[in-house]
């Protein structure tokens, strides 16, 4: 009875014992430092378990037979997790996220809608990644991706040609303009800290002597102490002034080649004290490595394109081997580069950019050089609308129907898990949730017509599609 009335509260388990040892098998997955321990009280352990679950396994709790979740636990099945949605999720990301970083370069493949897009971008956010897209279609072609020639109106009547970035190299300039100022940013920032924490007092000179005694302000700047006669001056060197410097004198190598430094220094910046700003930007410039910036550049429906038409000499660069400026080649209007271009001796992909493809079908002409990773129609569901608070009174029948359906699509004559549905259909709810025939709404705008393509041909296609109808109106968990 008490349980007719508190389901949220109580768990389906009225016997005891049995309540007892379901605490004991929980016992393992909780805190230690707060143990699930069972006392007399069955309302009180009852009120314990169900909080628990709820914690690790989501509100979903209450569709599950806890019975079943039991049972498994007792004879060690595997199936229940004792993680939450959040962890399950950050614990998918940590694995393509690692993959990526390994290969420089990830393909993900799976059925239709199965999310891989929406997965790249998420993945690319993982890292705080700077984020390039870009589609290709069997017109796409290199002086899209690369480079090549375009019409300019030069204003006298007069059309022309002109040589054009295509949309990856653009890409790969703002990538080492990121390595550069988030570099910069990050080394100017430890030295501020050096400073601040007295490991770092003074610095050399150009000279060679050392620096007076350094100190630092509130506002960000480097201050020191400077005496002359009977009076005594504080300088100080300002962040967004010396990223100005770093603009024109980003390696150390420019930095000891300049002539005239008070010249060259204030014909940048103004006035200044040039001998510390020469020192500041010294020691930023030793502190500065290349591990910083990264950028991620996602081509969906990567196996549309003709791809060796649209990567060309690329195909050299982008290999995981070859990142960075032993990767330089030369590209089919090298000649044409002006003075003056970051790639005007040789174009190579920068070692921070990575990048992510998406496919349906699995296109083994760029297999040497990527890492493979199958988005499944269940880790669609995990990622697109599990944890999506719009689809909250929705989220269990929409996984009973998209599991029934891609199960009867496994076991269709012709048809395999490569054509089971994705979540990405499914989201498409949203555009009927105020009819009261949503989900028939969904199957007729949207997967009726994409199954039908699938059994195109086969004679049998008009009973194998209303098989998989049936299978999609399998009864709800609500009713």
């Amino acid at each position: 009875m008490l349980i007719t009335f508190c389901p949220d509260i109580l768990i389906r388990i009225p016997n005891e014992d049995n309540t007892k040892e379901f605490m004991e098998l929980l016992r393992p997955f909780s805190n230690p430092d707060e143990p699930l321990t069972a006392n007399e009280d069955w309302v009180d352990n009852s009120t314990n378990i169900m909080e628990f679950l709820k914690r690790k396994l989501g509100e979903t709790i209450q569709k599950r037979t806890i019975w079943d979740v039991y049972i498994s636990l007792k004879n060690s099945d595997k199936r229940y997790s004792m993680t939450t949605n959040n962890e399950r999720e950050t614990s998918m990301l940590d694995k393509y996220t690692s993959l990526l970083k390994t290969n420089k370069n990830l393909i993900l493949t799976g059925a239709p809608g199965t999310g891989k897009t929406y997965l790249a971008k998420a993945i690319a956010k993982a890292i705080n990644a700077e984020i390039g897209f870009v589609q290709f279609h069997p017109s796409y072609d290199y002086t899209d991706f690369v480079e090549g020639l375009r019409p300019k109106n030069y204003g006298t009547g007069n059309v022309g040609f002109e040589r054009k970035d295509g949309v990856f190299k653009e890409f790969c300039k703002r990538a080492l303009q990121r390595i550069q100022i988030s570099a910069f940013d990050r080394a100017y920032d430890e030295l501020f800290d050096a400073i601040k924490n007295s490991t770092v007092q003074t610095i050399p000179l150009k000279s060679g002597k050392q620096s007076t005694l350094l100190s630092v302000s509130q506002d960000g700047t480097i201050k020191w102490v400077s005496a002359k006669n009977d009076s005594v001056d504080v300088n100080s060197v300002s962040k967004p002034r010396l990223r100005r410097l770093f603009e024109v004198y980003n390696s150390i190598e420019k930095l000891l080649n300049i002539g005239n430094v008070n010249e060259e220094i204030r014909g940048i910046i103004g006035g200044c004290n040039t001998t510390y700003y020469w020192a500041i930007l010294h020691e930023v410039l030793k502190r500065i490595g290349q591990k910083s910036g990264l950028c991620v550049f996602i081509i969906d429906e990567i196996n549309r394109g003709e791809i060796s038409k649209i990567f060309g000499e690329l195909f050299f660069s982008i290999d995981p081997g070859y990142r960075g400026e032993k990767g330089k080649v030369n590209t089919q209007y090298q000649n044409m580069i002006e003075e003056g271009d970051v790639f005007k001796d040789g174009f190579y992909v920068p070692e921070n950019v990575y990048i992510i493809g998406t496919m349906n079908d699995i296109d083994r002409s760029v297999e040497s050089m990527v890492a493979w990773q199958e988005v499944t129609a269940e880790e669609s569901y995990t990622n697109m609308i599990e944890n999506d608070p719009e689809f909250v009174l929705v989220k269990d029948e929409i996984k009973q129907r998209m599991s029934s359906l891609n199960k009867a699509i496994a076991e269709t004559e012709g048809l395999d898990e490569a054509y089971q549905i994705g979540a990405a259909y499914f989201r498409k709810y949203l555009d009927y949730k105020e009819k009261a025939n949503a989900f028939d709404c969904l199957w007729e705008n949207h997967l009726k017509g994409l199954l039908f393509e699938y059994l195109r041909g086969n004679r049998r296609a008009k009973e194998l599609l209303e098989k998989l109808h049936d299978a999609y109106n399998k009864k709800s968990l609500n009713e």
